[in-house]
């Protein structure tokens, strides 16, 4: 529990730093701008490629990783929704192959868009079965639509993504659980 208080203060100083270098980034832009018969011409070429970048990364959509120790409730309350939809769907629908069912576990990252739609299932460790790691994309991706995000979370992202270990077992159906994030992705990762 100590570890994942850790982790969520680390990711909070690293939100306010990289917030920090943003703001600085347009106060030195504007000083440029104001001034652009004295910037040279590597400057304005510097400029112009800041601008580009600031133009890129406001397009695109901002999108939250998020694990069990995130401390806000609604994030909680949705996943809960979201993984027994999924639960429903993959014990409804057990992966078979071949008129055999198929067991294992294996980890995904489930990305949702704030209209509750399924936007990726990225694979981040397989079951070793190929057939199995498909069919649990699709139970995933079919059982979706999910509902909309609650207004406190589209404040804070337009995407909310997490990292979940599936595990289809003959007891228990399809089980689901949250993983932190960035341990499961570094874990995985070159």
């Amino acid at each position: 529990r100590q570890d994942q208080g850790s982790h969520q203060r680390t990711l909070n100083a690293m939100t306010e730093s990289l917030r920090q270098l943003e703001q600085q980034q347009e106060t030195m832009l504007g000083q440029l701008k104001r001034q652009p018969n004295q910037a040279s011409m590597a400057q304005q070429r510097a400029l112009a490629e800041i601008e580009r970048r600031i133009q890129e990364e406001d397009a695109r959509p901002r999108k939250r990783f998020l694990g069990p120790s995130t401390r806000e409730v609604f994030y909680a309350e949705y996943f809960d929704g979201l993984r027994r939809k999924i639960e429903t769907q993959g014990t409804r629908h057990f992966p078979t192959h071949r008129g055999q069912r198929l067991y294992g576990a294996l980890t995904l990252i489930l990305t949702v868009d704030a209209q509750g739609r399924m936007v990726e299932t990225e694979l981040v460790q397989s079951s070793g079965s190929p057939e199995l790691d498909r069919r649990a994309r699709a139970i995933a991706n079919s059982s979706a639509p999910f509902d909309e995000f609650y207004p406190a979370m589209k404040r804070h992202a337009d995407l909310i993504a997490w990292v979940v270990r599936f595990t289809f077992s003959a007891e228990d159906g399809l089980q689901t659980q949250w993983f932190e994030p960035t341990a499961t992705r570094s874990a995985n990762r070159p």
